[in-house]
Protein backbone atom coordinates (compact mmCIF):
# COMPACT_ATOMS: atom_id res chain seq x y z
CA UNK A 1 0.00 0.00 0.00
CA UNK A 2 1.10 3.54 -0.72
CA UNK A 3 -0.13 6.59 1.20
CA UNK A 4 0.52 10.24 0.44
CA UNK A 5 0.67 13.13 2.90
CA UNK A 6 0.79 16.46 1.09
CA UNK A 7 1.06 18.45 4.36
CA UNK A 8 3.95 16.21 5.44
CA UNK A 9 5.50 16.12 1.93
CA UNK A 10 5.98 12.37 2.18
CA UNK A 11 4.97 9.03 0.66
CA UNK A 12 4.58 6.04 2.99
CA UNK A 13 4.89 2.53 1.53
CA UNK A 14 3.57 -0.35 3.62
CA UNK A 15 4.34 -4.01 2.95
CA UNK A 16 2.53 -6.95 4.54
CA UNK A 17 1.90 -9.16 6.30
CA UNK A 18 0.55 -6.32 8.39
CA UNK A 19 -0.52 -8.41 11.40
CA UNK A 20 2.87 -9.62 12.64
CA UNK A 21 5.69 -8.31 10.41
CA UNK A 22 4.81 -5.05 8.68
CA UNK A 23 7.45 -3.03 6.86
CA UNK A 24 7.16 0.66 6.11
CA UNK A 25 9.19 2.98 3.95
CA UNK A 26 9.02 6.76 4.25
CA UNK A 27 9.88 8.65 1.04
CA UNK A 28 10.26 12.42 1.04
CA UNK A 29 8.88 14.49 -1.85
CA UNK A 30 11.56 15.44 -4.36
CA UNK A 31 10.51 19.09 -3.93
CA UNK A 32 8.68 20.95 -1.18
CA UNK A 33 6.70 22.76 -3.88
CA UNK A 34 5.20 19.53 -5.25
CA UNK A 35 1.56 18.55 -4.69
CA UNK A 36 0.66 14.90 -5.36
CA UNK A 37 -2.78 14.03 -6.72
CA UNK A 38 -2.61 10.26 -6.96
CA UNK A 39 -0.41 7.14 -6.89
CA UNK A 40 -0.78 3.77 -8.64
CA UNK A 41 0.91 0.39 -9.05
CA UNK A 42 0.12 -2.74 -11.03
CA UNK A 43 -1.88 -5.40 -9.21
CA UNK A 44 0.35 -8.16 -10.63
CA UNK A 45 3.77 -6.57 -10.09
CA UNK A 46 6.26 -9.13 -8.76
CA UNK A 47 8.89 -8.86 -6.04
CA UNK A 48 11.44 -7.41 -8.45
CA UNK A 49 9.05 -4.60 -9.42
CA UNK A 50 9.17 -2.54 -6.22
CA UNK A 51 8.01 0.75 -7.67
CA UNK A 52 4.95 2.93 -8.05
CA UNK A 53 3.84 5.86 -10.20
CA UNK A 54 2.74 9.22 -8.88
CA UNK A 55 1.21 12.28 -10.54
CA UNK A 56 1.01 15.84 -9.33
CA UNK A 57 1.75 19.48 -9.91
CA UNK A 58 4.51 21.89 -8.99
CA UNK A 59 2.79 24.71 -7.14
CA UNK A 60 5.37 27.31 -8.22
CA UNK A 61 5.94 26.52 -11.91
CA UNK A 62 2.44 24.95 -12.29
CA UNK A 63 4.03 22.23 -14.44
CA UNK A 64 2.33 18.83 -14.36
CA UNK A 65 4.40 15.96 -12.97
CA UNK A 66 4.51 12.19 -13.41
CA UNK A 67 7.25 10.05 -11.93
CA UNK A 68 8.39 6.59 -10.86
CA UNK A 69 9.77 5.84 -7.40
CA UNK A 70 11.68 2.61 -6.71
CA UNK A 71 12.16 1.38 -3.14
CA UNK A 72 13.89 -1.42 -1.24
CA UNK A 73 12.58 -2.46 2.16
CA UNK A 74 15.20 -5.18 2.81
CA UNK A 75 17.47 -2.46 4.18
CA UNK A 76 16.77 -0.72 7.49
CA UNK A 77 16.02 2.07 7.01
CA UNK A 78 14.65 1.43 3.55
CA UNK A 79 16.28 2.91 0.48
CA UNK A 80 14.56 4.56 -2.45
CA UNK A 81 15.24 6.51 -5.62
CA UNK A 82 13.30 8.71 -7.97
CA UNK A 83 13.92 6.54 -11.04
CA UNK A 84 12.36 9.03 -13.44
CA UNK A 85 10.46 12.32 -13.30
CA UNK A 86 8.65 13.91 -16.23
CA UNK A 87 7.44 17.52 -16.34
CA UNK A 88 5.09 18.96 -18.93
CA UNK A 89 3.39 22.29 -19.36
CA UNK A 90 -0.36 22.31 -18.76
CA UNK A 91 -2.35 24.60 -16.52
CA UNK A 92 -3.73 23.47 -13.16
CA UNK A 93 -5.99 20.42 -13.46
CA UNK A 94 -8.78 20.08 -10.92
CA UNK A 95 -9.18 16.41 -11.87
CA UNK A 96 -6.07 14.38 -12.73
CA UNK A 97 -6.00 10.58 -12.30
CA UNK A 98 -3.59 7.73 -13.09
CA UNK A 99 -3.60 3.94 -13.37
CA UNK A 100 -1.06 1.20 -14.02
CA UNK A 101 -1.92 -1.92 -15.99
CA UNK A 102 -1.70 -5.16 -13.94
CA UNK A 103 1.86 -6.32 -14.86
CA UNK A 104 3.20 -2.85 -14.09
CA UNK A 105 4.73 -2.13 -17.49
CA UNK A 106 3.06 1.16 -18.33
CA UNK A 107 0.81 3.83 -16.86
CA UNK A 108 -2.08 5.84 -18.23
CA UNK A 109 -3.03 9.28 -16.95
CA UNK A 110 -6.16 11.28 -17.67
CA UNK A 111 -7.08 14.90 -17.02
CA UNK A 112 -9.78 17.11 -18.47
CA UNK A 113 -7.26 18.77 -20.84
CA UNK A 114 -4.81 15.96 -21.67
CA UNK A 115 -3.87 12.30 -21.33
CA UNK A 116 -0.56 10.43 -21.28
CA UNK A 117 0.87 6.95 -21.79
CA UNK A 118 4.06 6.26 -19.85
CA UNK A 119 6.41 3.30 -20.43
CA UNK A 120 7.70 2.23 -17.01
CA UNK A 121 10.75 0.40 -18.43
CA UNK A 122 12.09 2.95 -20.91
CA UNK A 123 10.45 5.99 -19.27
CA UNK A 124 9.23 7.17 -22.64
CA UNK A 125 6.09 9.28 -22.29
CA UNK A 126 3.54 10.50 -24.80
CA UNK A 127 1.38 13.44 -23.68
CA UNK A 128 -1.49 14.49 -25.94
CA UNK A 129 -4.45 16.90 -25.77
CA UNK A 130 -7.71 15.48 -24.47
CA UNK A 131 -9.25 12.71 -26.56
CA UNK A 132 -12.60 12.22 -24.79
CA UNK A 133 -15.08 14.24 -26.84
CA UNK A 134 -18.66 13.10 -26.23
CA UNK A 135 -21.43 12.88 -28.82
CA UNK A 136 -24.69 14.85 -28.48
CA UNK A 137 -26.61 15.40 -26.32
CA UNK A 138 -23.38 15.64 -24.37
CA UNK A 139 -21.27 18.72 -24.84
CA UNK A 140 -17.62 18.96 -25.86
CA UNK A 141 -17.45 22.20 -23.89
CA UNK A 142 -17.74 22.04 -20.94
CA UNK A 143 -15.58 18.96 -21.32
CA UNK A 144 -15.78 15.55 -19.71
CA UNK A 145 -14.61 15.60 -16.08
CA UNK A 146 -12.65 12.42 -15.16
CA UNK A 147 -12.90 11.07 -11.62
CA UNK A 148 -11.61 7.47 -11.62
CA UNK A 149 -10.06 4.87 -13.90
CA UNK A 150 -9.09 1.22 -14.07
CA UNK A 151 -7.17 -0.52 -16.82
CA UNK A 152 -6.02 -3.76 -18.42
CA UNK A 153 -3.21 -4.27 -20.92
CA UNK A 154 -5.62 -3.40 -23.75
CA UNK A 155 -8.15 -0.86 -22.54
CA UNK A 156 -8.98 1.77 -19.95
CA UNK A 157 -12.31 2.53 -18.31
CA UNK A 158 -12.59 6.15 -17.21
CA UNK A 159 -15.56 7.21 -15.07
CA UNK A 160 -16.60 10.80 -14.64
CA UNK A 161 -19.23 13.39 -15.43
CA UNK A 162 -20.39 14.63 -18.82
CA UNK A 163 -22.46 17.74 -19.46
CA UNK A 164 -25.86 17.02 -21.05
CA UNK A 165 -26.91 20.28 -22.69
CA UNK A 166 -30.53 19.14 -23.06
CA UNK A 167 -30.76 18.72 -19.30
CA UNK A 168 -28.40 21.56 -18.48
CA UNK A 169 -26.49 19.51 -15.91
CA UNK A 170 -23.78 16.86 -15.55
CA UNK A 171 -24.55 13.13 -15.41
CA UNK A 172 -22.24 10.23 -14.44
CA UNK A 173 -20.85 8.29 -17.41
CA UNK A 174 -18.19 5.66 -18.16
CA UNK A 175 -15.84 5.79 -21.17
CA UNK A 176 -14.03 2.99 -23.02
CA UNK A 177 -10.54 3.73 -24.38
CA UNK A 178 -8.46 1.24 -26.38
CA UNK A 179 -4.70 1.12 -25.82
CA UNK A 180 -1.70 -0.02 -27.83
CA UNK A 181 1.13 0.80 -25.44
CA UNK A 182 3.87 -0.40 -27.79
CA UNK A 183 2.97 2.28 -30.32
CA UNK A 184 1.40 4.71 -27.83
CA UNK A 185 -1.80 4.61 -29.88
CA UNK A 186 -4.96 5.62 -28.01
CA UNK A 187 -8.52 5.42 -29.31
CA UNK A 188 -11.61 6.73 -27.54
CA UNK A 189 -14.24 4.13 -28.45
CA UNK A 190 -17.54 4.84 -26.73
CA UNK A 191 -19.28 5.93 -23.55
CA UNK A 192 -22.43 5.07 -21.63
CA UNK A 193 -24.52 7.04 -19.08
CA UNK A 194 -24.50 5.06 -15.85
CA UNK A 195 -27.87 5.94 -14.32
CA UNK A 196 -30.97 5.48 -16.44
CA UNK A 197 -33.18 7.84 -14.44
CA UNK A 198 -31.02 10.84 -15.35
CA UNK A 199 -29.95 11.77 -11.86
CA UNK A 200 -28.19 15.09 -12.17
CA UNK A 201 -25.12 16.66 -10.63
CA UNK A 202 -25.14 20.43 -10.04
CA UNK A 203 -22.58 22.02 -12.36
CA UNK A 204 -20.43 23.51 -9.63
CA UNK A 205 -20.16 20.12 -7.93
CA UNK A 206 -18.85 18.50 -11.10
CA UNK A 207 -16.23 21.08 -12.02
CA UNK A 208 -14.92 21.93 -8.53
CA UNK A 209 -13.51 19.03 -6.53
CA UNK A 210 -15.78 17.62 -3.83
CA UNK A 211 -15.23 14.36 -1.98
CA UNK A 212 -18.96 13.66 -2.23
CA UNK A 213 -18.71 13.35 -6.02
CA UNK A 214 -15.75 10.99 -6.19
CA UNK A 215 -16.18 7.78 -8.18
CA UNK A 216 -14.44 4.39 -8.27
CA UNK A 217 -13.73 1.80 -10.98
CA UNK A 218 -12.48 -1.80 -11.01
CA UNK A 219 -12.01 -4.22 -13.94
CA UNK A 220 -11.65 -8.00 -13.51
CA UNK A 221 -10.00 -10.67 -15.67
CA UNK A 222 -13.28 -11.38 -17.49
CA UNK A 223 -13.64 -7.77 -18.68
CA UNK A 224 -16.38 -6.99 -16.21
CA UNK A 225 -16.39 -3.49 -14.78
CA UNK A 226 -17.69 -2.11 -11.50
CA UNK A 227 -18.27 1.63 -11.24
CA UNK A 228 -19.11 3.19 -7.90
CA UNK A 229 -21.12 6.42 -7.85
CA UNK A 230 -21.30 7.22 -4.12
CA UNK A 231 -23.06 10.56 -4.62
CA UNK A 232 -26.08 8.49 -5.72
CA UNK A 233 -25.38 5.47 -3.46
CA UNK A 234 -25.02 3.32 -6.59
CA UNK A 235 -22.73 0.67 -8.06
CA UNK A 236 -23.07 -0.29 -11.73
CA UNK A 237 -21.86 -3.53 -13.34
CA UNK A 238 -20.82 -3.34 -17.01
CA UNK A 239 -19.37 -5.73 -19.57
CA UNK A 240 -16.75 -4.72 -22.13
CA UNK A 241 -16.09 -5.87 -25.68
CA UNK A 242 -14.11 -4.34 -28.53
CA UNK A 243 -16.67 -1.68 -29.35
CA UNK A 244 -19.16 -1.40 -26.50
CA UNK A 245 -19.76 -0.84 -22.84
CA UNK A 246 -22.97 -2.56 -21.76
CA UNK A 247 -24.75 -2.15 -18.44
CA UNK A 248 -25.47 -5.58 -16.96
CA UNK A 249 -26.87 -4.67 -13.56
CA UNK A 250 -26.83 -2.02 -10.87
CA UNK A 251 -27.34 -1.75 -7.13
CA UNK A 252 -28.71 1.43 -5.60
CA UNK A 253 -29.28 2.18 -1.93
CA UNK A 254 -31.74 5.01 -2.53
CA UNK A 255 -31.35 7.89 -0.08
CA UNK A 256 -29.26 5.84 2.32
CA UNK A 257 -26.72 8.72 2.36
CA UNK A 258 -23.91 6.27 3.08
CA UNK A 259 -21.74 6.98 0.03
CA UNK A 260 -22.35 3.44 -1.20
CA UNK A 261 -19.70 2.81 -3.88
CA UNK A 262 -16.95 5.00 -2.38
CA UNK A 263 -14.53 2.28 -3.45
CA UNK A 264 -15.05 -0.95 -5.40
CA UNK A 265 -12.74 -3.95 -5.86
CA UNK A 266 -12.96 -7.45 -7.29
CA UNK A 267 -12.06 -10.21 -4.82
CA UNK A 268 -12.38 -12.77 -7.61
CA UNK A 269 -14.26 -12.81 -10.92
CA UNK A 270 -17.65 -13.24 -9.21
CA UNK A 271 -17.23 -11.50 -5.85
CA UNK A 272 -16.72 -7.81 -5.18
CA UNK A 273 -16.08 -5.60 -2.16
CA UNK A 274 -17.85 -2.24 -1.87
CA UNK A 275 -16.96 0.49 0.61
CA UNK A 276 -19.21 3.22 2.00
CA UNK A 277 -18.40 6.56 3.66
CA UNK A 278 -20.53 5.86 6.72
CA UNK A 279 -23.18 3.50 8.03
CA UNK A 280 -26.84 4.26 7.47
CA UNK A 281 -28.64 5.96 10.34
CA UNK A 282 -32.07 4.36 10.36
CA UNK A 283 -34.83 5.53 12.72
Amino acid sequence: MVWVSNPGKVFLVGLGPYIYDPKFCSISFVSQTNYVYSVAAGTEQNASQSYFVYIGEDLVSENQIVGVIRYNTTNNPCTYEYANIQYFNYSHQEFYIVGVEPPGLYAYGQAADFYFVYNLNTYEINVQPRQIVLDPPFSAFPSFVPHALSMTENFVIVAGYGFDYNLGEYVPIACLIHLNPLTFDIAFVTFVPLLSDNRLVPIISAVDYSLAYDMSVAVNAQNQVLVGVPSFDSVVLLSVNATNLNIVNSITRYQSYTGFGKSVAWIDNTTAAILVYNLADYP
